[in-house]
């Protein structure tokens, strides 16, 4: 099952480092490609500035839970 577009999730690998986007960042899945096959994440500032645009596949996303407060 795909995760759902607008979950807020955490990387669990360090694959896209170079993206601007370490282990462990937080961001939103804004586009899913085919069935969940692959996520498009943005990564934003707390004014809602992108930091970090890529896409992911799954094994690479955690969902945030929605009470966890954002890093």
């Amino acid at each position: 099952m795909p995760l759902p577009l607008f979950s807020r999730v955490r990387l669990a690998t360090d694959e896209h480092e170079a993206d601007g986007a370490p282990l462990g960042t937080i961001g939103s899945i804004i586009e899913v490609y085919e069935g969940g096959a692959a996520y498009e994440i943005e990564v934003s500032d707390a004014d809602g500035r992108t930091l970090a645009l890529f896409a992911a596949e799954p094994a690479a996303l955690e969902l945030v839970d929605p009470d966890e407060s954002g890093r």
